[in-house]
Order: C-alpha cells, then structure tokens, then sequence
C-alpha cells in the first residue's frame, strides 16, 4: 500500500488491491461514498524489518508516500482503521521488481550436490541455493552462514519465476538467488 502517515510505532498504509495487471488504489472507487480502505501496520521498532524489494538489503523505514509491502500476521484487530502486526515491511515497492516468497517454515539446510537445499513445510516447497549465495541478517545486514538459520525462522527468498499448482504431489525444487533471514 501507499504510507499515509507514519508514528512511532505505527504505519498507516492506504491499501492497494491488484485486478489482473491493473493497480486499483482504494481510493479510486466507484461510490464517493467510499472511504479509502487504510491499514495500521503496527511495527515493533527493535524488531521490524525492513527490506529493500529490488536489492534484499536492510532499508532505512519508509516515508509518507513510499509505496510498500508488508508481511502481516493473518488476524486483524476490531478497530477502524484495522491494526494488524508486521512481520517485515518492503520498501522500494515498484512495478517490475520481483516479489519474494516469505516463509516461516524452514524445516532444515542441508548440502545436497554442491547446493543449499532448504526444506519448506508452509509453501511445499524445496528452494535450492548455490553455495557461493550468502544469507543477510535483516538486523544487521551481513552474510552469514547457512546454520543461522534455525527452524520457525522468517526468512524472504527471491527465486526464478516458478509456479505451485495445488495438483503437483511433488515438492517443487526452486532455484532462489538471495536469502534474507528477518532476525
């Protein structure tokens, strides 16, 4: 969505929904009865995440007007505007960059033929990294090892376009290119 105003402990995003291809603010609705649809992104400033969409690297927090993406948890609060928590927050949000996949379900890394080889349980899904890839720490921006990975971590990984199809009995194995752990 598109920050409306940031505090200290909260980003309030204007909402933007997706229609095939095409953008739809929430403000561009039909009715001038309509509200824009607005989000509190509510952020722990000793353990949000940010992220640069186009680069994986640790960003500065975002400004009124940035668009971004965030990772939130699934239940919202009953409150106008909704509040919900934030697992990371995307910056640098634009057209044509590639959105990573972001998982918490990394069972375990292991070597396998000359690659990392992560085991996915929450997207079914193998992700295969060349060795010479390294890990950044989102809360400190270095490369790290493999083994800094532990299970229930939340982690982003960009890949090569790939789809999962909801009939495929076989784990996918996706070859990802940069990994960012959100610890």
């Amino acid at each position: 969505g598109k920050v409306k105003s940031i505090t200290d402990n909260v980003i309030r995003i204007e909402r933007i929904s997706y229609v095939g291809n095409e953008v739809q603010s929430s403000e561009s609705g039909e009715s001038k009865e309509e509200t824009p649809e607005e989000v509190d992104l509510l952020t722990d400033p000793s353990g949000i995440n940010y992220v640069d969409m186009a680069t994986g690297l640790v960003s500065d927090a975002p400004k009124e007007g940035d668009e971004i993406y965030a990772w939130v948890a699934p239940e919202y609060m009953a409150s106008m505007p909704p509040q919900v928590n934030s697992y990371v927050v995307l910056t640098n949000a634009k057209e044509g960059f590639h959105m990573p996949m972001y998982t918490d379900g990394i069972e375990k890394a292991e070597e396998v033929d000359g690659n990392i080889e992560l085991l996915d349980t929450l997207n079914n899904a193998k992700w295969t990294v060349d060795k010479s890839v390294k890990p950044v720490l989102a809360s400190t921006g270095k490369e790290v090892d493999f083994s800094e990975i532990k299970k229930g971590d939340r982690c982003l990984l960009w890949s090569e376009n790939f789809m999962i199809t909801t009939t495929s009995t076989e784990m996918p194995n996706i070859k990802t290119n940069r990994l960012v752990i959100l610890k």
